[in-house]
């Protein structure tokens, strides 16, 4: 003869209940570190590139000694140089703004600058390509079922996407606005 407890049942739902609201719960914190994780990424990848920015700046600063009262001067035409508002002659814009300070500068101190310029390039393409990456890999987990209803659910994003962007020259800007390229070198 088969005895039956009343309080069985009962207990055996409130554990079931128990053991979901357990995985739940840590399925939310597992997601939610994720998040955190993928947002700090995307900051460091950030942070990384104005390092890059401001180092390429005081290499420059540095050869082509520069004095300090015209330093902040360079380094807005360096930034520029980067952000493409002159093009990708830029580094001559970098030139011009030397010799304006009645800088004197020999053939070899042109060259280290030159140097200086696209070494910094080369590097700060490679540190925006991070960020470019970190960024389409957290909205991507953004995206997915499972791991975007868990972020969502536990509050991310939490930072603006748009505002990292990759650091582009202003034409190349332009023709994806506009959908018409222009030649590298015009005729």
């Amino acid at each position: 003869m088969m005895v039956r407890h009343k309080g069985f049942g009962a207990i055996g739902v409130l554990i079931v209940i128990a053991l979901l609201a357990v995985i739940c719960i840590g399925t939310a914190i597992k997601y939610h570190n994720m998040g955190v994780q993928s947002e700090t990424r995307l900051n460091i990848a950030q942070d990384s590139s104005k390092v890059v920015l401001d180092s390429t700046f005081a290499t420059v600063r540095d050869i082509a000694k520069v004095p300090q009262m015209y330093a902040d001067d360079l380094k807005a035409v360096i930034d520029a140089t980067f952000k493409g508002r002159y093009g990708d002659d830029g580094s001559k814009a970098v030139f011009q703004f030397i010799q304006e300070q009645n800088h004197q500068l020999d053939p070899e101190m042109y060259r280290k600058i030159q140097q200086a310029i696209e070494s910094g390039r080369a590097e700060f393409k490679v540190s925006q390509q991070i960020v470019v990456d970190v960024k389409r890999n957290y909205e991507a987990q953004l995206s997915y079922a499972w791991s975007g209803f868990w972020l969502n659910l536990t509050g991310f994003p939490k930072v603006d996407l748009n505002s990292y962007n990759p650091v582009l020259l202003d034409s190349t800007s332009q023709q994806f606005n506009t959908s018409k390229g222009q030649l590298i070198f015009p005729e």
